[in-house]
């Protein structure tokens, strides 16, 4: 069975326009590297979002 989520899909609009010379954000070009660090990264902000509802990650 073949799994519709749209959560298995690789974000290709986010690594294509990562910031190419930004001192402070590393720039990942292995698609499976980043494929990796975008999924945590979202875990990251889903936790934040639900443990800490007066997060605002704008600050």
């Amino acid at each position: 069975m073949i799994s519709n989520s749209h959560h298995n899909w690789f974000p290709v609009w986010q690594y294509l326009n990562q910031p190419l010379f930004h001192s402070e954000i590393k720039l990942v070009l292995n698609p499976s590297r980043f494929w990796q660090l975008y999924r945590i990264e979202h875990l990251n902000r889903c936790w934040m979002r639900q443990c800490l509802p007066n997060h605002d990650p704008q600050r």
